[in-house]
Parts: C-alpha cells; sequence; structure tokens
C-alpha cells in the first residue's frame, strides 16, 4: 500500500522496472542529457564488467534535470568505477569500464563548458586539491581550460590517449546530431509520461509495445561495447521522412543507448508505415456505404472518427487513431498502415449511423501499387430507439476487400413452415435471385419476401436491400460491398441462416475466400450501438466457397394458448466452412447440393418483443410512447471462496425463482477484442439469483440489468458454512479501495471480568506483538484488525506444514490467553485493492472484503468502512458506487445471513458506521432475528446496524453508559413474579437535533443522527460489581465518546422514555422509568429526580380543602407516602379522592414516585406537589423528615421532573429549576366532567410556611399546598 515491494535489479534485455514516486505529467528540460539508459530507473542495476553500479546516485528526474547534473553524476561514476579518491587521487589501472566512465565524464563535462557547474568543480577539487593545483577553480563558469585541466587528469592516468580522446566520441551520441542532412535538433524520446532528449529502456518498451519501435541484436558487427540495436519512431524529426526510425547502439559497458542512425540508411528494421489506406476512392468519394442504400455516395465523412488497434500477445494496443478534420481533402487523406496486418478497427461515422467494430485486413503494399488501399465499411444507419417503434428489425450486411473475389453474396434460409428449420436449399433462400413467386424461372431480385401477411400485419417482411457485383456496370472504382438483408417485423418461428458465398462466372476459377477478409455483420434495432456481432471469415476462407456465419432463431416465450405472446430472438454462431454448390449466373444452384449446415455454437438470447400481434399503422404512435422490447444482458457467473479467493469448482444458481442451473450455463467468455459471448441471458429489469455451492452458504445476488446493457460478470464470493461470524464488505468500481475496520470495545474476559489485552500473534513464532495501528493512536488502548494490523499485507500462510490445517491469516487480533485456537480471534481475510480494474480476461471482479469473528467474548465489536486515502493524498476518495456490508451470524456449527447495510451511491463520506455486534452471556433470551446463540461458550452475538457516515472514529476513546431500569409501578423484586423483563427493551442512541415525547406514546427525534441501536440485554448477575438491587442494569454498557447524547427506550406496553446523557472521560449511569400506558380516562402522574437527595415524595391533595396544621396531621383529602389511597368521604358522602393511588414510594434517589387517576375520579381540582423528605439512605435506617436550615442536604437539586400521562401519551410535564427549597407545588389537575384532564402550571416562586418548610408555588399568593388560590 503506498509503496513498491523490493525486486532485482533490472534485466538491461528486458523492460526494467518503472521509476516510482515521480510526479505525473513531468517532463524534463529539452537541453537536457544523460548517461545511462537506467535514467528513468529508482536504481541502477549492477552488472559485473561495466561501469553500471547500483550504488551510484542518479539524478532526480524532473524538470531541475541539467547538464550541470548529469555531468557531475557521470564524474562521480568514473572516480567510483576508476577507485578515485580524495584518500587515493592516483589511479592504479584502467579496464573497460574505467575507460568507458573517464569516456562519458569528459562528453558530459565538455557539453558545459562557458556554464555554471559547482558542484563538478568542487567534486574536482575534492580530489585534486584546491584551484592553484589542479587547475580548477570554483567560479560561476566551467571554461575550456579547465576542461583541458580534467582531459589531462584522464591522460595521465593509465587510460591514456585511447579513452580520453573525444576525436571518436561521435560514435557514442546520445542523440541525432543537430546539424546536417541527418539534423535532429528536438529529438525527444517518451515512455507515453516523461520525455527525454535522449533514449531509455522505459522509452524502448513504450515504442514496443505502441507499434513504434522495435529491437534486435547486431550479430557480425557486434564487439565489446555494442551487442544490441534499438530503432524508435522519431515524429517530431522534420528532416527525414514521417515513417523512419531514428536506430540506436545499446553500449553495455556503458549503459547507454548511443545514435547509430536513420533506418532509412541502415535498413536494420522494417519500415513502420509503408501502406497509405483512405476512407474514400480515388475519385474522393467516401467508401463508408449506407448498407440499407442500394445505390449512391458513401456515408459523409465530416464527425467521423476511427481508430486502427494491433493485436499482439493478448493484447489490443492502439496502432493510429484520429478524425476526418485532421486527414486532407475532408477526409479522404491517406493514413499509413502497416501492410500485411490485421487490424482490429473502430469507426464512429456520426449520428445518423451506428458506430463499426471488427477486424480489418491490409494488403501488400505490392497489390496496391503505391494506390491507397481503400477502407471500405458496410455503415448501417440506425434503425429505432432502443424497445421503441422499429426495435424488432434485425440486419445483416456483408462487404469485403480488394484480395477477395470480385462478387460476394449474401444468403439469408427461411423456414418454411412455423417453427421449424431452414433447408439450405434455392426455394427457402433470399438472395439475388429470389424466385418470383408467379415465375417457374429464377429471376434477379424481385422484392420484399413476406411472412404471415408481412411486417404491416403483424409478420415480417424481409429484403434484400443492396446487392453488390465488385464493379459497377459504369465502369466506375471496384467496389467492395456492401449487401445487407432487413428482416422487420416478427418473423415466424424457426430457424434463419445467413450464409455468404463467391459468385464467379468462370466454374473454373477457384472459389475459395482467398482475402480472408469476408466480413458479416448482424445489427438489432433494440442496441444503443447496433451491432450485435462481426465476423471476419479469416484464414478458413481459403478452403471452400460457402461460409456459413450464423442463425437467428424466433420463438415464442411461454406456452401456447391461443393467445398472443411474446418474441424471442436470439442467435447462435456457427462460423464454418461448409461444402455447396456453384451458383450459377441464372441464379439456379448446380449439383453436389449442401451436404448439411454448420455445427451452431450455443445460443445467445438477444431481444424479446412484448406485443405479438399488431397494426403498425394504427399503432405506430403507441410504439413511440411504450417499450415494446427488451434486450437480453448475458450475464456471467464465476464462484469463489471469500476467505481463502479459491476458485469453487461446483455450483448452482436460481434465477428468479426458477430450477436450479449450473454455474457452468452462466460462463461468459472473452475474447480481445472481440470482447464478451456465452454467459446467460436475463432480461432488462430487476433479477435475484440465489447462488449456492457445497460447504457454503446461499447467497442471495440481486443486480439489475438497465436498458441498454449488454454483458454483466459477477465474481461471486461466498461465505463458507463453517459456523463462523463475518463480515463481508461488497462494493463497486469506485473508488478502487475500501477497507474494512473491527473494532473491539469493552470486551472483558468471562473468566475474571478483566479487560481483553489484544496483540498480534506472529503464525510461525507465536511471538505477540502490540498490532499496528494508524499513525497517532494508541494499539495498548485502541487496538482494531485492519490492513494493516500486521504490519505487512494480508493473507493466509501455512503456518505449520500440515496440509490438514486451516491456513493462518496473517491480518489477525486476537485476545490473550494460553490458548490460540480458542481466544477470542478478529481476522481480516481478504483485502481488496483493485476495484473497477479489468483483467486480462475482460472481467471486474470487484471482490469483497472478509472479516471473521471467532470465540468472541461478551463486549462490542463495532464494524466500520474506510474510504483508503493513499498516503500524500489530498483528500482522497470518498464512497461513490454503493456500499454494502452483508452479516452473517454463526454460532459454531451454522451460519445465517441477517441482511446487509447498505450506503448508496452518490451519498458520499470517507467513514461509514455499519453497526456493532453486541456478545452478551443472555442465552435465555436469544432468540431474535437478529441474535445467534453460541454452541459453546454460552454466550449470544447480537447485530445492530448503524448505517451512517461519521468522522474518522479509530482514536476515538469510548466510555461505558449503563442503563438502569425501573417500573414505575414495581419494584425490582415484584418484576419476575409479575412476567415482566426489561432485557428485549430497544434503545436509539442519538446525537445532536431535537427530540419529544410530548402528545404519543413514542419519542421522536428531528435533525439527529442515529448512533446505534440494540437491546438492553439481561439484568446484571448480584455477584458484578455494578450490580444494584432495586433497579435493572443492562448486563452490557453502550460504549460512548464524549458529548451529549439522547437515549430513547421502548418496550411494548410502556410509553418510550428518553434520557439526556453527557458523557465527559469517564462511566456514566443513565436511569430510565419504564412507564406502563395507561388505560383510556386514565392519568398517571410520575416524579424523577438524580441522585441527590435521597427521598422525595409527590402528594397530591384535594384543592381548596381548610389548611392542615403540620402539629395535628395531614388532613385525609391527601395521598402521598403515608397515605397511598383516601377512603373517607364528605358530608355529601363523597370520596372526592376516591380512584387516585399512590402506586410506588421510592426512597433511594432517582425514583419513580407513582400516583394513578383512574377513569372513576370525581370531576374536581387536584394539587400536587413534591416535598423533599430527607437526604440520607433511607435503607436499612429510615431517617426522619429533614428540616431545611438544619440538615443540610434538605433541598431542591433543579432538575425534578414530573410528567402526567394519559393513554395518548404523555400529555405535559413540569421541570423544577432552582436548588432551593423543600416544597414544590407544581400545580394543579382539573377533571372535567367530560373525563378529560387539564393542567395549570405558572412560574415558580418562593415562601416560607409554619416551619413545615419553604414552598414553592405557582403565585407569590399562593404558599401552601392547600390554598385555594
Amino acid at each position: 500500500r503506498g509503496g513498491v515491494l523490493p525486486g532485482s535489479p533490472p534485466d538491461p534485455w528486458g523492460p526494467p522496472d518503472y521509476l516510482a514516486g515521480v510526479a505525473a505529467g513531468a517532463s524534463l528540460a529539452a537541453g537536457a542529457g544523460a548517461w545511462t539508459a537506467f535514467a528513468d530507473q529508482a536504481a541502477t542495476p549492477t552488472l559485473v564488467g561495466t561501469s553500471l553500479r547500483s550504488e551510484l546516485v542518479l539524478p532526480p528526474v524532473n524538470p531541475t534535470m541539467d547538464y550541470c547534473m548529469l555531468a557531475t553524476t557521470s564524474f562521480n561514476k568514473a572516480l567510483m568505477v576508476c577507485g578515485i579518491s580524495a584518500a587515493n587521487p592516483t589511479q592504479g589501472g584502467c579496464v573497460t569500464s574505467c575507460g568507458a566512465s573517464w569516456n562519458s565524464a569528459l562528453r558530459e563535462a565538455l557539453a558545459i563548458v562557458d556554464q555554471g557547474c559547482l558542484p563538478l568543480e568542487n567534486a574536482a577539487n575534492e580530489i585534486w586539491g584546491p584551484a592553484a593545483s589542479s587547475g580548477i577553480s570554483s567560479t560561476a563558469a566551467f571554461t575550456l581550460p579547465e576542461w583541458e585541466q580534467l582531459q589531462a587528469q584522464c591522460l595521465s592516468s593509465p587510460c591514456g590517449e585511447f579513452w580520453c580522446s573525444l576525436s571518436a566520441v561521435g560514435q557514442h551520441s546520445l542523440y541525432p546530431p543537430y546539424e546536417g542532412d541527418e539534423g535532429c535538433p528536438n529529438f525527444m524520446a517518451t515512455d507515453g509520461v516523461y520525455t527525454w532528449p535522449f533514449l531509455t529502456w522505459t522509452s524502448v518498451m513504450y515504442y514496443q509495445d505502441n507499434n513504434l519501435g522495435c529491437t534486435g541484436g547486431l550479430s557480425a558487427i557486434a564487439d565489446d561495447e555494442f551487442k544490441t540495436w534499438a530503432c524508435v519512431h522519431a515524429p517530431q524529426c522534420a528532416a527525414i521522412v514521417s515513417d523512419d526510425l531514428a536506430c540506436f547502439k545499446y553500449n553495455e559497458v556503458r549503459g547507454e543507448f548511443a545514435f547509430w542512425g536513420w533506418n532509412a540508411r541502415l535498413k536494420v528494421a522494417p519500415a513502420l508505415f509503408q501502406l497509405p489506406a483512405s476512407f474514400c476512392n480515388d475519385q474522393g468519394v467516401s467508401v463508408l456505404l449506407d448498407a440499407r442504400q442500394p445505390v449512391g455516395a458513401g456515408v459523409a465523412l465530416a464527425g467521423m472518427s476511427y481508430a486502427f488497434y494491433k493485436y499482439s500477445e493478448g493484447v489490443l494496443r492502439p496502432f493510429r487513431s484520429g478524425t476526418a478534420e485532421e486527414l486532407a481533402d475532408g477526409g479522404c487523406g491517406s493514413v499509413r498502415l502497416a501492410p500485411d496486418t490485421q487490424f482490429w478497427l473502430e469507426v464512429t461515422p456520426g449520428t445518423e449511423h451506428y458506430p463499426w467494430k471488427g477486424w480489418w485486413s491490409s494488403v501488400n503494399e505490392d497489390i496496391m501499387r503505391g494506390n491507397p488501399q481503400e477502407v471500405a465499411l458496410a455503415i448501417y444507419p440506425k434503425i429505432a430507439v432502443p424497445g421503441f417503434f422499429k426495435c424488432d428489425w434485425l440486419g445483416v450486411t456483408l462487404q469485403w476487400c480488394i484480395s477477395e473475389p470480385l462478387d460476394l453474396d449474401l444468403f439469408l434460409f427461411v423456414p418454411l413452415e412455423e417453427g421449424g428449420d431452414f433447408a439450405l436449399d434455392q426455394p427457402n433462400a433470399v438472395y439475388w435471385a429470389t424466385m418470383d413467386p408467379e415465375s417457374t424461372a429464377p429471376d434477379l431480385y424481385t422484392g420484399p419476401y413476406e411472412q404471415n401477411g408481412g411486417e404491416a400485419n403483424g409478420g415480417a417482411t424481409i429484403i434484400l436491400e443492396r446487392d453488390d457485383i465488385g464493379e459497377p456496370a459504369d465502369g466506375g472504382p471496384r467496389t467492395f460491398g456492401p449487401e445487407s438483408i432487413i428482416i422487420k417485423g416478427t418473423p415466424m418461428a424457426g430457424r434463419y441462416a445467413v450464409v455468404a458465398t463467391i459468385w464467379i462466372s468462370d466454374p473454373l476459377s477457384p472459389l475459395v475466400f482467398s482475402g480472408g477478409c469476408a466480413t458479416v455483420g448482424l445489427y438489432s434495432g433494440n442496441l444503443q450501438g447496433g451491432q450485435v456481432v462481426q465476423r471476419q471469415v479469416g484464414a478458413k476462407g481459403r478452403n471452400g466457397h460457402w461460409w456459413h456465419v450464423l442463425n437467428i432463431v424466433v420463438s415464442y416465450d411461454g406456452p401456447d394458448d391461443g393467445s398472443s405472446r411474446p418474441a424471442r430472438y436470439s442467435y447462435e454462431m456457427v462460423d464454418q466452412i461448409i461444402p455447396g454448390p456453384i451458383v450459377q449466373e441464372d441464379g439456379y444452384f448446380a449439383d453436389p447440393q449442401f451436404s448439411g449446415p454448420g455445427a451452431p455454437e450455443p445460443e445467445i438470447l438477444l431481444l424479446r418483443r412484448e406485443v405479438d400481434a399488431y397494426d403498425r399503422a394504427t399503432q405506430e404512435n403507441q410504439w413511440l410512447t411504450e417499450q415494446h422490447c427488451r434486450s437480453y444482458a448475458k450475464v456471467g457467473l464465476e464462484l469463489f471462496s471469500s476467505v481463502t479467493s479459491l476458485p469453487l469448482v461446483s455450483g448452482t444458481f436460481t434465477a428468479d425463482g426458477g430450477s436450479p442451473v449450473s454455474v457452468d450455463s452462466a460462463v461468459l467468455r472473452y475474447q480481445v477484442p472481440e470482447g464478451y459471448s456465452g454467459g446467460y441471458g436475463v432480461l432488462e429489469g430487476q433479477h435475484s439469483w440465489l447462488v449456492q455451492s457445497p460447504g457454503f452458504a446461499p447467497y442471495e445476488l440481486n443486480f439489475k440489468v438497465d436498458l441498454g446493457t449488454e454483458h454483466l460478470f459477477y465474481g461471486t464470493y461466498l461465505v463458507p458454512a463453517d459456523g463462523q461470524t463475518r463480515v463481508v464488505l461488497r462494493w463497486q468500481d469506485t473508488p478502487s479501495d475500501l477497507d474494512l475496520h473491527v473494532v473491539p470495545v469493552g470486551v472483558r474476559d468471562p473468566a475474571d471480568g478483566t479487560e481483553a489485552q489484544w496483540v498480534w500473534q506472529d503464525p510461525f513464532t507465536e511471538e505477540e506483538w502490540l498490532p499496528e495501528v494508524y499513525e497517532g493512536d494508541d494499539a495498548a488502548l485502541r487496538p482494531y484488525v485492519w490492513w494493516g494490523v500486521a504490519g505487512q499485507e494480508c493473507g493466509c500462510v501455512d503456518h505449520d506444514d500440515d496440509p490438514q490445517t486451516d491456513c493462518r491469516p496473517l491480518c489477525a487480533l486476537s485476545a490473550t490467553g494460553p490458548d490460540y485456537a480458542s481466544r477470542p480471534t478478529l481476522t481480516l481475510d481478504r483485502d481488496d485493492q483493485i476495484h473497477g480494474r479489468v483483467s486480462g480476461t475482460g472481467r471486474v471482479y470487484n471482490a469483497p472484503e472478509v472479516a471473521t469473528l471467532k470465540n468472541l467474548w461478551p463486549g462490542t465489536y463495532r464494524v466500520y468502512v474506510s474510504a483508503y486515502q493513499p498516503e500524500g493524498a489530498d483528500e482522497g476518495p470518498e464512497f461513490e458506487s454503493e456500499v454494502s456490508v452483508d452479516i452473517w451470524l454463526g454460532d459454531g456449527s451454522s451460519v445465517s445471513s441477517i441482511g446487509s447495510v447498505t450506503h448508496r451511491a452518490g451519498r458520499g463520506g470517507k467513514w461509514l458506521y455499519a453497526g456493532y455486534f453486541s456478545v452478551t452471556d443472555d442465552v435465555v433470551h436469544c432468540t431474535n432475528p437478529n441474535q445467534k446463540p453460541q454452541e459453546e461458550g454460552g454466550t449470544c452475538v447480537s447485530w445492530y446496524a448503524a448505517r451512517r457516515v461519521v468522522p474518522a472514529p479509530l482514536g476515538n476513546n469510548y466510555h461505558p453508559v449503563r442503563l438502569r431500569m425501573a417500573h414505575a409501578l414495581l419494584y425490582r423484586d415484584q418484576l419476575e413474579e409479575s412476567g415482566i423483563s426489561f432485557h428485549r427493551a430497544q434503545y436509539v442512541i442519538y446525537s445532536g437535533g431535537s427530540c419529544s415525547c410530548v402528545g404519543s406514546v413514542s419519542c421522536s427525534c428531528t435533525g439527529a443522527t442515529i448512533m446505534s441501536t440494540g437491546v438492553v440485554g439481561a439484568d446484571l448477575p448480584e455477584d458484578d460489581p455494578n450490580y444494584v438491587a432495586r433497579v435493572w442494569t443492562g448486563a452490557l454498557p453502550l460504549y460512548l465518546t464524549n458529548g451529549q447524547y439522547q437515549i430513547k427506550v421502548g418496550l411494548p406496553g410502556f410509553y418510550d422514555r428518553m434520557a439526556t446523557v453527557d458523557v465527559a472521560d469517564g462511566a456514566v449511569d443513565v436511569p430510565a422509568v419504564m412507564v406502563p400506558i395507561v388505560a383510556e380516562g386514565e392519568l398517571r402522574v410520575v416524579l424523577t429526580w438524580g441522585a441527590r437527595p435521597w427521598d422525595m415524595d409527590l402528594w397530591v391533595v384535594r384543592a381548596g380543602v381548610p389548611k392542615p396544621s403540620w402539629l395535628e396531621g395531614v388532613p385525609e383529602q391527601t395521598v402521598f407516602w403515608d397515605a397511598a389511597e383516601v377512603d373517607t368521604v364528605n358530608e355529601d358522602g363523597v370520596n372526592e379522592m376516591a380512584g387516585i393511588a399512590l402506586n410506588r414510594d421510592e426512597v433511594n434517589a432517582n425514583g419513580p414516585e407513582t400516583v394513578t387517576f383512574g377513569a372513576g375520579v370525581p370531576p374536581l381540582r387536584y394539587r400536587v406537589a413534591v416535598n423533599v423528605y430527607a437526604d440520607l439512605p433511607t435503607l436499612p435506617d429510615a431517617p426522619t423528615q429533614c428540616v431545611e436550615g438544619e440538615d443540610a442536604g434538605c433541598h431542591f437539586r433543579g432538575g425534578e421532573t414530573v410528567q402526567f400521562f394519559t393513554s395518548t401519551g404523555l400529555l405535559t410535564q413540569s421541570t423544577f429549576v432552582p436548588s432551593v427549597g423543600t416544597w414544590w407545588v407544581v400545580g394543579t389537575i382539573e377533571k372535567d366532567i367530560a373525563g378529560g384532564f387539564s393542567f395549570d402550571f405558572e412560574p415558580v416562586v418562593e415562601g416560607e410556611r409554619n416551619g413545615a418548610g419553604s414552598v414553592a408555588d405557582g403565585s407569590a399568593t399562593c404558599l401552601d399546598i392547600y390554598d385555594e388560590c
């Protein structure tokens, strides 16, 4: 990732490694030179007996590279090779490599005379002393006398005159001379990215790969220095002809290419572009001929573009390309091509015709005798808008070239009965001599051949629209087709054979496709590009004169029940030469007749026409607005293991609920350059395939075939059915690299409750280290599994040389423990970095990334996806295509899919929080679809999706947040006997936005981000240090980073509860009081508060009764802790407090205290108040009523809340703000005759009353809970 793996030094006779780390787009200054053919290399190879040394540092390849840098490098090389240094300035001997290095150094130094080059001058003075003794001064300019002093040092060495004289240096020039008839002052070589005024090995390979150069051996003229030559095309050298080559000899000793001469004189390589070719004939008329016009001028060249490719060793390489505007004479100018060469040609003629793609062959220049070869093509006009009017029409074309016989003919053999097969005989043929139905003798083509009343009546009309005899009657230029047949409408069911043959008047002439260039094309009105297939006869054409090209197959979908059925079109490639008769001048077939058709390849579905019978005249407008044809896309399928990436040898798929089909039926073959063949045909639309292979879990492959899609390929990676929990990350072409991360949070060893310690273990030595993490992260605090966890590329290694055991993934994170096999282990089995890359077989595999989670301890395991940012990138990529995170839950023996987390295309982001696995020991309640009890370990693994984009999460510190749940009516010890459990309570954690529960049984949030969801889980066991006897505590904490959150808790039969929590570098407890939903007509009042004071009480009194005397006791019309219900009546015999009951009195902080108003409560006014009773633990000792001012904690803390619930939800609530006082008069409740409740809350004030403590009430005049205020 972000680097290059080290390799062996490059082979001087093969392509060297490309230079790594150079910014794209840089080019060298035009005046630069170089002393080595490895100037564009990361390192120079060491070659014994030469001047090449790997320790020599080459100048950096960038625009600042100049002659001074090259001369200094050359001089340093000479010192190194000759063993000269400041400590040993006298040269001991002169081998060839030393002399050659001296010669190169002098040559480079001569090039900088009168230029500044302090580095060279300083390097010389370090060896031979200051200027006074060396004669080389460190001045601004390197002068000719100084160069002569440098030469004198060489002449005085053992190398002497032979190496130190530059009289013969011309033979070692790095580039063509600047003057004379061979001058080329602007010679530049390229490797496709950079340019140099000298040749390098990388640029030689570039020219070879692009058919612009070649190499060879010097054979008899080789010597000790030169054994190899290379010639490259130099179009910028105006002094030479346009197809000449600049030739160089490779100097093995110096490691550089020296200019040798021009190929026009040396003749060591064949000229590249001897043959001119043109898109016009010799009269300047376009030979791109409209295939549907019987005669006439060619297709206009304006707007035409072309590209010639040359196929070599499985690779299609660009050879020539351009536009008509770039050619001379309005597009009729010549394109220079290599002769006797088969090109893949792509021509886009303009907006009114389909592109032409296929093989095209150039001929020998001797055939053309200096004249341009015509690039004559059958250009098919567009038939229809795919899916609409005329979408069911098919066209067939035939064309040929100058090396074929004069006249070729196109035949379509048809069936004579519905559902029948074609017969290779004259009555069944549509061709130039189609029989006139009213005549007994053949005649020239008489017009359309109609089936079932013709196309206008719901049948088909078949027409030979163009017949070409190769030579116009008026004596004009020779033509090479096209011939064309069109099939309009719906042919009757059956098979139709497309065949080409040779017509010749002299039966003694050889009847063979002598040129091999005859080409047949099939076109469909339902394809955007029109062309279905193009096939050239090739060399086999020399074996006969009947070429069975393909079959067209028409059938019906569905049973024949008398109603209209969709018509299905397909074709079968045959591409075989078959024996057959000679077609005579009168059109008759002479004996012997056909021996039989060619054997077809498997059928390839093309399109389906949804309307079977119609009136073309009346339904044309309908056809323009409704889709009537759907194309078949060819789908290829290959199966692999998602863990090992190995191909699976067997498998099936069930397409859209059908019967299982072998994957062999979905083999999509790819051949350069024709493209794809084979595959399983499916129509446009949405599809679902169930893919299966023995030993692997079934996988549902969902995909859509869009209008115009011709081929789809799916490399499908299946999850082993080995009982392991896995995460599978899938995405499409972009970006090329996404990364999967699994982050363990709050994981503890179930044996002793200690936090897990995560390490990376060497699979061979079993040594353990802290795992690798991103820069800035602390592996001890924030471990996670990712592609760099091992400090090396991910993979699976054989760690024990035992073929019976599984390999060990390198990218693995495990918790410390004695036995590796039983440890909690997180592994990244596959890391993929090449999405969107086309393989050599034309496929894009888009393999997934896969993580496996084994032997999990209780805790959470968060799953993140990141868009990989290469080192040095600015912002790097974001999520571009759709991202899918598939979750597979295992129990040790089986696996099941629980769905995917999908991030839709175009939503962007750098990090996706997919969700998390929660592991608890609550196996009893492990029954939800998103849960799986483990067969060993006594744990339950649950998955909860998050589906949100987050900032970079790996450096976060997580803090435990525990939900403390209480029942509003029942105490903790009453829950079990009442059959109530909170383990299935669902929670949702929000960040930001605003949340409200008022007016509904459910709470909702707007503008908030969902952080995570899940279930509370089992209650903590009593021996857990966090266990609290009076509340239900979720066994698994919710781990959150610092910040404020809203946590919603829901359970069927209860109102949703919303709690605000602030996380700040520590554990947090979040109380959640679950309030059962009341029946219609009832009201529930619930008091909750914080951790202090310890004991608060909820009071409800009949408003307007006489004031009580605290010394005499509480009036009877009061419901509070000492009177849960009132059963007394007034003087009228009415119990004014009937139906009001205190359900729960909490004496140890947080609440709840709950009072329920039944449906039978009298329609009167009631006052609700809250009293601070004590700030001491009530249990085990019961303190007395505290006194404000005397007991330090005897006052409100602020934040105390009273909520009022009806059957429709939370009706209203009031919160106490100041942290003073011991009495809070919340307000009044009034029940009307209709049974509704109304509330009166006013601003809070404070006052004193009879030593009973201060009172906060709704108005300044109402200072007692019993006042009629």
